[in-house]
């Protein structure tokens, strides 16, 4: 059985349980993973069952780049302390009400900031993707899903995201880019080396504890679904 099949068999099993509020999948795992595009997948597989579906990711509540600076933090965006957790919460205390609108804040992949909002309809189904899409404090959460790859793996395809994206030219990059003699793959290996590695190891990974099932990939991106211990 493909995993999406499974996942959904899962989701239609569970949501029989809560059907006055839409039923929230968390989807959580390091940067690179794929977290975004099984989002997708799974967002595709639910649509195909006569389900209405919405995909929020995380990265809308980041704080702003121009807080995150004057709090000194740009170094550690993605880090928890730098999302806004009041936002967040209150997205959840919507969900629990089941309230008939939903209203979400996004993020720009091209400005790399928070860029406005976006207004929908109560979905069958939200899936929340992204780094702290199993942190403890978002509530409720009634599926977790936590993708799963090795580190080095993960560093392979953050840096090949990295240099097809164009992203060692960003203007905020420009000193890191001299200190590592001009080299973008050293550069991706430093922004991993000092941000995406440590945000993984003590604030992601742990989070695979609140997952119902592991999505393991392999280095070919095949997932197998696994139940954690």
């Amino acid at each position: 059985m493909d995993w999406t099949d499974q996942i959904v068999a899962e989701i239609e099993t569970r949501r029989t349980r809560e059907r006055d509020r839409a039923f929230v999948v968390g989807i959580a795992g390091g940067v690179a993973s794929g977290k975004s595009r099984i989002a997708g997948e799974l967002a595709g597989g639910l649509r195909a069952r006569g389900l209405a579906v919405e995909v929020v990711g995380t990265d809308g509540f980041l704080l702003p780049n121009a807080e995150l600076a004057e709090r000194g933090l740009m170094d550690r965006k993605g880090f928890p302390d730098t999302y806004d957790w009041l936002a967040l919460s209150a997205l959840m205390r919507t969900l629990r009400a089941g309230d008939p609108r939903l209203s979400v804040p996004t993020y720009s992949h091209e400005t790399y900031d928070v860029d406005g909002t976006r207004t929908f309809d109560r979905p069958d189904v939200l899936i929340l993707e992204g780094l702290v899409a199993l942190d403890a404090r978002v509530e409720p959460l009634d599926l977790g899903l936590y993708v799963e790859a090795g580190e080095e793996q993960l560093m392979a395809w953050y840096t090949e995201r990295f240099l097809g994206l164009g992203r060692q030219h960003a203007p905020r990059l420009a000193d890191r880019l001299r200190a590592v003699g001009g080299d973008p793959n050293a550069l991706a290996a430093d922004i991993w080396a000092r941000i995406n590695g440590p945000n993984l190891r003590d604030h992601v990974a742990p989070t695979r504890a609140r997952a119902d099932f592991v999505l393991a990939k392999g280095s070919d991106h095949a997932i197998r679904v696994i139940t954690p211990a």
